[in-house]
């Protein structure tokens, strides 16, 4: 009997805060989670089929939590221009231990002074210093390719990993790894069992509780890689800050015109003097796994897509003999904005594969959207992975057809139609150094490599980053090698 009154009692509670919000029907005390964690096809589809099904505002439940998804470009507008709300939803609370207060989790005043102060750590002339660092680890990327060459096909995304990887580190960090070859590295497996302990802990209702999950097996493998992962964050921090102790760093930092440089994302941190050890920890652990998974994937979805499109690939390189001559000589600055083909084919894989599928917000304060009122204490999702596949603005949103970024064709369109990096105030701080590193990889491989087709992707379940089943396969065939791309940095150009 107390049973069946404690089950009436909190279905009128999710009546009356449903507000008659489509959705599944939630499962008393459990919400939504044990359909989501049970689904066949994983978290992702679970999402995509239930917002198809019930429209572009669809109401869940996790526990007794509300979580509204919308895929509305105009609601999703009204969502994350504001800076009204900008705390994070539920679905970020489980990714909490490992990012900490970093720029992805934080909120309030801490989140809107860290950002401001961080900024200028990848403002584009410090980018720029970085060309010669990323240009030296594709070279060792292109010597894993060239094992590749004339076999069957592999994952291409665990190779763009190690790049990505030791690029962040290098450049933002001020450190230099070498984890290229170790595709098996003790960093890369925890934080992948992190990352999949966080989504199950998401959709779990037994793991919701610390005391429970700091209990279960799952709870002390999660604690151990997060050691794991805070120990190899916290050995780059100080031994960058010896390295910084034992310069003359007023001098480093001193450009050849005898004017002050902007610092790196690292050194900022450490020169400022309020950051605490835990607080520079927490945004080193977000830099390096936002960035180096945000990089890796859109240089291997890209790789993908050119390789199962075969006409469109040849159009990039086409581009890139055009744009630097038919040896592709005299790739400059300038040559590299020229590539709009090749922004084209960006723009396309991003809106198929966002870096990030979900953005969530927690609102604190009622929010008006457009057909609809969502009450205060609800997390809301903006869908990009599903609104970016809206087939009244993107006909056959599963085909790969860049034309859909062209001026004429892009003409009029929403400005929220198309969010990889999210948008407003709590868009991607890294967006531009992620694109040029993207750029870049893909230059130096197209100059060199033939991309064949490999196999379809399989099944993508994640809702932290897109990640498919059996990875990203691809094949490469060699070019002639009387068709060569020479790069190299001077004084902030792009020279031959």
């Amino acid at each position: 009997m107390l049973i069946a009154l404690l089950i009436i009692i909190f279905l009128l509670i999710w009546s009356v805060r449903s507000e008659r919000m489509p959705g599944p029907t939630p499962i008393p005390f459990f919400g939504n989670s044990l359909q989501i964690k049970s689904h066949p096809n994983g978290v992702l589809q679970y999402f995509v089929e239930n917002c198809k099904r019930f429209g572009p505002v669809t109401r869940f439940w996790i526990g007794s939590k509300p979580l509204v998804m919308i895929t509305d470009f105009d609601d999703i507008e009204i969502l994350l221009r504001t800076l009204d709300h900008t705390k994070k939803s539920i679905t970020y609370d489980y990714i909490k231990p490992l990012l900490g207060e970093g720029l992805v989790t934080a909120s309030g005043k801490g989140w809107h002074s860290d950002r401001k102060m961080l900024t200028p750590a990848f403002h584009y002339d410090i980018i720029k210093r970085f060309l010669h660092i990323f240009r030296g680890r594709v070279e060792i990327l292109l010597e894993n390719l060239e094992e590749k060459v004339g076999g069957d096909v592999f994952d291409v995304h665990e190779l763009i990993i190690g790049y990505s990887l030791n690029a962040m580190i290098e450049s933002a960090m001020g450190i230099t790894l070498d984890l290229e070859n170790e595709r098996n590295s003790t960093y890369r497996k925890a934080l992948k069992t992190v990352l999949r302990l966080c989504q199950d802990r998401t959709f779990n209702p037994f793991w919701r509780s610390d005391f429970v999950f700091r209990r279960s097996k799952a709870g002390s493998e999660f604690f151990q890689c997060l050691d794991i992962i805070n120990d190899f964050s916290m050995n780059i921090i100080n031994e960058r800050r010896r390295q910084l102790k034992d310069a003359d760093y007023s001098q480093l930092m001193i450009d050849e015109n005898g004017e002050e440089m902007k610092k790196p994302f690292l050194d900022s941190m450490l020169m400022d003097g309020t950051f605490s050890d835990q607080k520079i920890l927490d945004q080193v652990n977000t830099i390096i796994f936002a960035g180096h998974e945000s990089i890796a994937n859109g240089i291997s979805f890209t790789l993908y897509n050119l390789g199962q499109n075969q006409d469109v690939q040849r159009k990039v390189y086409e581009e890139l003999l055009m744009t630097c001559g038919r040896n592709l000589h005299h790739f400059t600055a300038t040559n590299f904005r020229e590539t709009k083909y090749m922004n084209m084919v960006l723009r396309e894989t991003f809106r198929m594969y966002p870096s990030v599928p979900v953005f969530g917000r927690y609102v604190e304060s009622d929010l008006k959207l457009k057909n609809t009122t969502i009450t205060a204490g609800t997390s809301v999702s903006c869908f990009a992975y599903l609104s970016h596949r809206n087939p009244e603005v993107f006909p056959d949103p599963e085909v790969f057809d860049p034309e859909r970024f062209a001026d004429e064709s892009r003409r009029g369109r929403h400005a929220y139609a198309q969010i990889p990096f999210s948008a407003g105030p709590r868009s991607c701080i890294g967006q531009k150094f992620a694109l040029v590193q993207v750029k870049l990889v893909l230059g130096e491989v197209l100059r060199r490599y033939a991309i064949l087709p490999g196999q379809k992707i399989g099944q993508i379940r994640s809702m932290f980053t897109l990640k498919p089943e059996g990875g990203i396969r691809i094949r490469v065939r060699r070019r002639s090698s009387s068709v060569v791309m020479i790069f190299t940095y001077r004084r902030g150009t792009w020279n031959s």
